[in-house]
């Protein structure tokens, strides 16, 4: 399994919808309708908490075992029915031409709001508790404070993410243009209130995670024009939406650790490994 068993994992009764459930799961003379029913009120009663079952995270286990008390049996070979297992692999394969067909629709939807789900309980474990003065303080002088980091993870999530995959569900023709290194400056991004813009990412990821949960996934592969990379579906920006948020968690990550190097010189954080960001600076 990778993650090992028992652990957190969206499941989706929400995750194993109308036909395709079928090929997963079995039951003699069962219809997709009646998975589809059987798989709801298991990941019900498989959810740790409602705000967790509103967002189809369930514990793997008993969600498994549930399916399993009412008679629905996984193929032998098939694949299991957790996140990793039912959405793998992400893309189809075309026998008639040898090669990889189009992502299915399904699988990154639901995968994108796993992973979509993850980011604000992570930022509250890194930032929690962090020194005001940290919050302002840049690693270098070109870099962003992590207060700076949350403003933009904030505005990106409904100017740029939500609102372009909106555009391309709405069958748009051109996104609404944005500049987010002027955002920074213009909108102060640095003399923000910390806790004011973490609550906001906050409830807009939550929004999003709902909004996503509506998304009929074969409309995501609707695209859009753009200026530098031709064209970009729904599917091409939920995949790029949670590439962002990895990417800002490394810039994060990489700026917490020179502002605790930096914090306990001369002792030898480096120990660790290469510091980012060289000595601190801005």
């Amino acid at each position: 399994m990778g993650r090992g068993r028992g652990v957190i994992r969206v499941i989706v009764g929400a995750l194993l919808l109308g036909g395709c459930a079928q090929f997963y799961w079995s039951k003699p003379n069962g219809t997709a309708e009646q998975f589809d029913r059987a798989s709801r009120e298991c990941a019900r009663d498989a959810a740790p908490t409602p705000t967790a079952a509103a967002h189809g995270i369930v514990d793997e286990r008993i969600y498994r075992a549930c399916l399993s008390a009412l008679g629905w049996r996984r193929p032998l070979g098939g694949f299991e029915a957790s996140s990793r297992d039912v959405l793998s692999p992400a893309t189809t394969h075309d026998l008639t031409r040898g090669g990889p067909a189009m992502a299915d629709p399904t699988s990154v939807l639901l995968t994108a709001r796993l992973e979509l789900a993850r980011l604000p309980a992570v930022l509250d474990g890194l930032l929690g508790d962090l020194d005001p003065a940290d919050w302002r303080a840049r690693p270098v002088a070109p870099e962003w404070a992590p207060v700076e980091i949350v403003c933009h993870l904030r505005d990106e999530e409904v100017e740029d993410f939500g609102a372009r995959v909106r555009v391309a569900l709405e069958g748009g023709s051109r996104f609404t243009p944005i500049d987010p290194e002027r955002w920074a400056e213009e909108r102060r991004y640095r003399d923000a209130d910390p806790w004011e813009a973490l609550a906001a990412f906050r409830d807009r990821r939550k929004a999003s995670l709902a909004f996503l949960a509506s998304v009929p996934p074969d409309r995501l592969t609707a695209s859009v024009e753009h200026p530098r990379l031709r064209r970009l579906s729904g599917l091409d920006l939920l995949v790029a939406w949670v590439a962002h948020d990895r990417l800002h968690l490394a810039q994060l990550s990489g700026t917490l650790a020179r502002l605790w190097a930096t914090r306990w010189a001369p002792l030898r954080a480096d120990y660790a490994g290469p510091i980012p960001y060289g000595a601190p600076g801005g």
